[in-house]
């Protein structure tokens, strides 16, 4: 059984690719923005603000005015995001077994915070946000080393390929969950140790029952 279990928190943990939703429905009618699919939805998750505004069709002229309010709704909406069906379980299970277990994240680590409040899941050891995908890698290792744990007995758990390829740098092991961002044949391209498709799957990778 792994030692430390680290946790990517977008995709993995929560669905907050949902709360693109969420601020579509709040800002439609201010924005003027045309009727979205759900398959535009799926495109769009993960945008920065700046991007969003192309995605949502909003005029230009309130791209400053945009920029302005999307953000404060994320915020304001981030806590309503559902934590992932069975996760609750696995991480309770390795907190039982005296497993340290970290939330590693490019989001806000108050959000986060906020995120984990809501839900009435402050059982992390630590959340470390801020992690960009340019120094994933670097943040990982700083987690790993205080921790005084070895590669070998940890393992990172994430949704996309970048992560994958930030793991394999660094030789950690990482199991790729299939209900995040990156579909399967994109993680499962990349070869990461453990390709997850359900709890089931995560919780064999991680030996639990």
């Amino acid at each position: 059984m792994y030692k430390l279990v680290v946790f990517n928190f977008d995709g993995v943990l929560a669905d907050t690719y949902r709360v693109l939703d969420l601020v579509y429905d709040r800002l439609e009618g201010d924005y003027e923005m045309s009727d979205m699919t759900a398959k535009d939805k799926e495109r769009i998750r993960k945008l920065s603000p700046f991007d969003l505004f192309k995605a949502f069709h909003v005029p230009f002229y309130k791209l400053p005015k945009f920029i302005q309010d999307v953000i404060p709704v994320y915020k304001e909406l981030i806590s309503e995001a559902p934590l992932f069906e069975g996760m609750r379980e696995i991480v309770e299970k390795l907190k039982e077994k005296d497993v340290i277990c970290v939330i590693l994240s490019s989001n806000n680590p108050n959000l986060i915070r906020k995120f984990l409040k809501h839900h009435d899941f402050e059982v992390f050891d630590k959340v470390v946000g801020g992690a960009a995908f340019f120094n994933k890698q670097t943040r990982l290792n700083g987690v790993i080393r205080s921790y005084k744990v070895n590669k070998s007995d940890t393992l990172y758990i994430g949704d996309e390929r970048r992560d994958i390829e930030a793991c394999k740098k660094i030789r950690v092991p990482i199991a790729a969950v299939t209900w995040g961002y990156d579909d399967y044949k994109v993680l499962g391209a990349g070869r990461p140790k453990y390709l997850v498709q359900d709890m089931d799957d995560l919780k064999e990778a991680l030996s639990i029952k």
